[in-house]
């Protein structure tokens, strides 16, 4: 007696409780919070991990050919981002926004501005790979915790009766 719409919306709940593990029996369903733990955990770390990768890099640069071509207001923000750390915002008359040094970061406000303005293609390439490849070497390496996190998927999803997790992932879409 149900609608469409109805139907579906009782559909995607049924779903929605399938994959939480309803239908697992007492020791599977154990499992799978298990899992499901390990996982939010991993993810946490995975997550942290790519945020202090992208805090500890920096690119300082202090000739004034490496900042050739970039905007002012990058310029001015790379240079109050140097000044706040290295000369805990004291004041010198040897540096400024137009003479440096400027620290260049892999948050976006400062990664992105760079790699379009920059001229320097080594240092366009250098700040590029650091941020393809970060949280991919110690202290912050995340290698590990994708190993990790992409068994225990699979296991999730054999769990569930999938053959995989990008069968579970489907599922949900």
């Amino acid at each position: 007696k149900m609608n469409a719409s109805e139907q579906r919306l009782l559909s995607k709940k049924l779903l929605e409780n399938k994959l939480m593990g309803i239908d697992l029996d007492a020791k599977n369903k154990e499992r799978f919070n298990e899992i499901c733990q390990e996982l939010n955990a991993l993810s946490t770390r995975f997550s942290n991990n790519i945020l202090d990768a992208t805090k500890a890099y920096e690119l300082v640069l202090k000739d004034k050919e490496d900042v050739e071509g970039l905007p002012k207001i990058l310029l001015e923000m790379a240079f109050s981002a140097y000044k706040k750390k290295y000369l805990d915002g004291k004041e010198n008359l040897n540096n400024n926004t137009e003479s440096g040094p400027w620290l260049i970061t892999l948050d976006a406000p400062s990664l992105i501005p760079f790699l379009e303005h920059c001229k320097k293609s080594s240092l366009r390439k250098e700040i590029y790979l650091e941020h393809l490849n970060k949280a991919s070497k110690e202290p912050f390496d995340n290698r590990s915790l994708l190993e990790k996190i992409l068994l225990l998927r699979q296991e999730k999803a054999e769990l569930l009766g999938f053959k995989n997790f990008a069968e579970l992932s489907i599922e949900e879409k």
